[in-house]
């Protein structure tokens, strides 16, 4: 897969989900493998 092509799938991915609030296409887009950090949510020990 292209620079070009990853690039595509991020932007779908953002506009559907965080602007959108499509979820349904989380399947379609991402890896089963996906991980989200959050590090400004980090846990303070």
């Amino acid at each position: 897969m292209s620079a070009q092509e990853n690039k595509e799938i991020a932007r779908q991915f953002c506009e559907q989900t965080w602007g959108k609030g499509n979820l349904a296409v989380v399947d379609e887009l991402a890896s089963l493998y996906l991980k989200v950090y959050y590090p400004i949510l980090s846990q303070s020990t």
